[in-house]
Parts: structure tokens; sequence; C-alpha cells
């Protein structure tokens, strides 16, 4: 049965205003293989840094339609980190936020971003799992298994 927060097309965007000085970027990992690019994206991330991303994804041609280097997100990249579910690799409060979002139907969530959302592996994100991040965030607990 389909898991009701998951939905295939909820991609993440870039642009749009979000970084007021991303100058100092060098580096850009997107792990949404569907990421928008808001038409100031172009303003947003410096020419001189590096976008990491999957093949074939709108990452890919968004460096090479803007002439910026393009590497392919090896495989250790591209594993599932539990408790990261908008893929910054970092488990901290914009994850217990995209959750409680989800939980209250407030955002979507792409399946890869369920999976990590569901920390404790009970087959659905909930409040639960949302407090499961907090307690790793806080140190109060290490790990999620």
């Amino acid at each position: 049965e389909p898991n009701p927060l998951a939905r295939e097309e909820a991609p993440a965007s870039i642009g749009g205003g979000g970084c007021h000085d991303c100058s100092a970027l060098t580096s850009v990992i997107i792990k949404n293989p569907d990421c928008k690019f808001v038409d100031d994206a172009v303003q947003t991330i410096p020419r001189t840094a590096t976008i990491y991303g999957y093949e074939n994804s709108t990452a890919q041609e968004y460096a090479q339609r803007f002439n910026h280097k393009f590497e392919i997100l090896n495989e250790e990249e591209q594993k599932l980190s539990y408790g990261d579910i908008n893929g910054d690799t970092a488990i901290n409060i914009m994850d217990v936020i995209l959750i409680n979002k989800a939980i209250y139907g407030k955002a979507d969530l792409t399946a890869e971003q369920v999976t990590a959302a569901d920390v404790n592996k009970d087959g659905k994100p909930d409040a639960t799992d949302s407090l499961l991040i907090m307690k790793y965030i806080i140190h109060l607990i290490n790990s999620f298994d």
C-alpha cells in the first residue's frame, strides 16, 4: 500500500532569493534528481561552485547549461541517511520542521524522504519519528538503531 506522505513529484527548488550572499559557496550537493531551478538560480550558485548530483538529473542539466563543473555523486554520497529528510547532509531542526509539515499535510515528501523520515523503521513517518530526530539533535540518543 502506498504511503500517503509519499509523492512521486515533490521537487525542491533552488533560487528565489533563498541565499542572500552565496558567493563563498564552493560546492552544492543536489540529491533531488528533479530539483527545480528558479530563474535567479544563475545568481544564487556562483560559477566557481562545483555542483554534485545524480547522472541525467536537472542538476546536471543546469550545470551544463550554465557552464558549471558537475560531478556525479558516488555511491557513498547517494546512500540514504536516516533523519536527514531534506538531504542537506545534516540532521537538524530543518528536518524536524519538514517531517512535522508532512505529518500535518503541509508538505509532500518524496519516497526517499519518507524512508529517511521513518527513523524507527515502522513503515510510516509520524510524531514518534519526529521526537526521535529531536532527541538525536540534542544528543539524548546517538543513533536511530
